[in-house]
């Protein structure tokens, strides 16, 4: 579990990067941080592995304290920063030795544990080449390897699928998903949003340094939509399906047909009825229903959806109550 209390990051007097933030990841979870360049992912990651002082706040790692216990905290955290291999003279299989080494894994597993990591991630063949020179998606693929060497419990990764092909795309998220499985804790954040679509159980949409808003997915659709999504698809006459959608209720809106399928938006979820009416009306016509489910709306139009928070532009020095975080 991952648990953020009241996060603020300043840099020096002027730039608030993380502005009071609080959110939970449960133990388990896959929890996507999204938002635009700036909007401060990168700094909450940065400060939850102490590479960054915090000005205030809290952050508990599976209930240990990352800020007065640190050591403790991350002895089973990995972090995957937003940066490729910078130690050029080393061959791929000494860049992972290094890390199994500073982890503590004993010499005689490192080799086992290298070979198994690189043929996970597509890189066994390359194992004796220099990391200088490898391709960005490459080097991406082998900092992951070195992130995951170790077996930790909770997962930092930041913009792990920068640089990488659909194929590597596909295989980071069936790593991260058979992570899950293994009972693992994730926090990661992306710019391909339909990547953390596919695999997150929640996300936390920041903007400016503020959380916007957290949570799981259809709850953030009906904090921002007012509402839930519904998606018909039917045989044919899906015109008259239409007519029998928008004459229904009142507490229908949002209505769009492209082809056979019929979306619209239910403002009130919790009676039921005005969905249970549509669907006795179309059967009562003789018309054949093909599908029919809740329709989440993507992280994409979440995003598009979100509120613009003022920027301070500037910070009073006696506003820091609490420099540091060492």
């Amino acid at each position: 579990m991952i648990e953020i209390l009241g996060l603020q990051v300043d840099y020096e007097t002027t730039l608030r990067a993380v502005d009071n933030i609080t959110f939970t990841v449960p133990c388990g979870a896959i929890y996507g941080l999204i938002g635009d360049n700036g909007a401060g992912k990168t700094s909450t990651m940065r400060a939850i592995m102490g590479l960054t002082d915090i000005t205030h706040g809290s952050i508990f790692l599976n209930s240990i304290d990352a800020i007065s216990d640190r050591d403790r905290a991350l002895a089973k955290t990995g972090f995957m920063p937003d940066f490729g291999v910078t130690m050029h003279d080393l061959k791929l299989w000494e860049f992972l030795d290094l890390f199994a080494a500073s982890y503590g894994i004993e010499e005689g597993r490192r080799p086992e544990l290298i070979d198994y990591y690189l043929q996970l991630l597509n890189l066994y063949d390359k194992k004796n080449d220099f990391t200088k020179g490898i391709s960005r998606g490459m080097s991406q693929r082998l900092m992951l390897a070195k992130t995951l060497i170790a077996d930790p419990d909770i997962l930092i990764l930041d913009e792990p699928a920068s640089g990488l092909d659909p194929t590597s795309r596909m295989l980071l998220k069936n790593i991260i998903k058979d992570k899950q499985k293994e009972g693992k804790t994730t926090l990661i954040s992306s710019h391909v949003l339909p990547d953390l679509q596919d695999i997150c159980d929640q996300v936390g949409i920041m903007s400016q340094g503020k959380m916007i808003v957290t949570g799981d997915i259809a709850n953030i659709n009906k904090q921002l939509f007012n509402g839930v999504k519904y998606k018909i698809q039917v045989e044919n006459k899906a015109d008259i399906v239409t007519q029998l959608i928008d004459s229904s209720s009142s507490t229908i809106n949002d209505i769009e047909t492209d082809g056979n399928t019929i979306t619209f938006t239910v403002i009130d979820e919790d009676s039921g009825s005005a969905v249970n009416e549509i669907l006795s009306k179309i059967l009562k016509e003789g018309i054949f229903i093909t599908a029919f489910n809740k329709k989440d709306n993507d992280l994409e139009l979440l995003m598009s959806k979100t509120p613009d928070i003022p920027i301070k532009e500037e910070i009073k020095a006696n506003e820091k109550t609490n420099e540091g975080g060492e």
